[in-house]
């Protein structure tokens, strides 16, 4: 189960790998230690709850999942790990730039914050044709805009979307 990322997309995950190791400065020059672990679909659990709920998802994969440890207690108010907060019989992880690759047949793979640091040329390797996707964007800081779940075929098949060699 080998994901072929571009030599693009290979560059950045090694960006993202050395990220992830020792942190990074931010435009106002404050060093961030522990890139990528604050956990941030907490703040969209309430949506996600009703989402994965209403699909009866009791599996998914956590794709990019970064630090976030859905075992931990004290994911909401009453303490619960977010496996126990979303009913989850499992949760598998898949983060290439911490080495972490658990990917197998799940009910829902859940992207936070992830997709749109994939290379533009690996967009089509990564959805597979057979998804559908539910799309939250984020329209500021913990805003977000949700869109009518869609078909990853019916998106590629659409007009317009077309990846050209040499386009970065």
């Amino acid at each position: 189960m080998t994901i072929n990322f571009s030599q693009k997309g290979l560059d950045l995950i090694e960006l993202y790998t050395q990220m992830a190791a020792v942190g990074y400065e931010t435009s106002q020059g404050q060093h961030i230690e522990n890139a990528f672990s604050d956990f941030e679909l907490r703040h969209y659990r309430l949506q996600l709850k009703s989402i994965l709920s209403f699909f009866e998802t009791k599996t998914v994969l956590d794709y990019g999942s970064g630090g976030s440890d859905w075992h931990l207690a004290g994911f909401d108010e009453g303490g619960q790990s977010a496996q126990a907060y979303f009913g989850l019989e499992l949760v598998k992880r898949y983060d290439p730039a911490r080495g972490l690759d658990e990917r197998s047949k799940v009910d829902a793979v859940i992207c936070f914050d992830v997709l749109e640091h994939i290379h533009i040329l690996d967009v089509a390797t990564v959805l597979d044709p057979d998804v559908f996707v539910y799309l939250m964007c984020s329209t500021g800081w913990r805003n977000t805009t949700a869109f009518s779940v869609w078909s990853s075929q019916e998106w590629r098949e659409q007009q317009g979307f077309e990846v050209k060699d040499g386009f970065y």
